[in-house]
């Protein structure tokens, strides 16, 4: 069918395969959905919780599952509709004095990792879950850390990302005449690790 997402190993719902990657994906919606109902237990603005990050993690499975029968546009139709209700979640959130966006950022995630789950990438969606409740969990640590950081340490780690990030990649890792011991990329090795000594 013309624009239809190929099925990945023939999954249909009377595979077992099936079963075992929508529980995948409930599973990283539960734990998900449990540290946002934390947040919501000390006050935090969050209008899903517990039961809704698992359907929404589902609800990607299926769209990506109906995609792979249908059309790749059905797929993107699904996420649109989410999307524009994830807006108006976000706007009236805001209306009231509690803009966060946090909350409504990882549902749009958790409906990603939900249709990768579908498409075989296990381990991908899995990573970047434990990766989100790191982050997710340490609100509060991040945010004292920002506290303590100056302009001037801001402004230092920015330069250290520019030598380390983009300059070194751009270098190339080859020797020069005339003596063929001129190598600009180690060289600046040697730049990264005193700058980083001294960060």
């Amino acid at each position: 069918m013309n624009g239809a997402i190929q099925n990945p190993a023939g999954l249909d719902p009377t595979l077992p395969e099936f079963w075992y990657k929508i529980l995948v994906a409930l599973l990283i919606g539960l734990l998900i959905g449990l540290e946002r109902e934390t947040k919501k237990k000390i006050g935090s603005h969050s209008f899903a919780g517990i039961r809704t990050f698992p359907l929404i993690a589902v609800y990607g499975f299926l769209a990506a599952f109906i995609a792979g029968i249908m059309s790749i546009y059905v797929y993107v139709i699904m996420f649109f509709v989410f999307g524009m209700l994830i807006s108006i979640s976000y706007y009236f959130a805001a209306r009231d004095g509690k803009p966060g966006g946090t909350t409504e950022i990882t549902l749009i995630l958790v409906f990603i990792l939900g249709s990768l789950v579908y498409w075989g990438f296990l381990l991908l969606p899995v990573a970047i879950s434990v990766i989100m409740l790191i982050f997710l969990a340490l609100k509060a640590e991040f945010r004292a850390f920002a506290g303590k950081i100056d302009q001037e340490d801001f402004y230092a780690a920015i330069k250290f990302a520019i030598i380390t990030v983009i300059v070194l990649p751009l270098l190339p890792d080859k020797t020069f005449p005339p003596l063929d011991v001129f190598n600009p990329r180690k060289i600046w090795y040697m730049v990264v690790l005193i700058a980083g000594i001294s960060f």
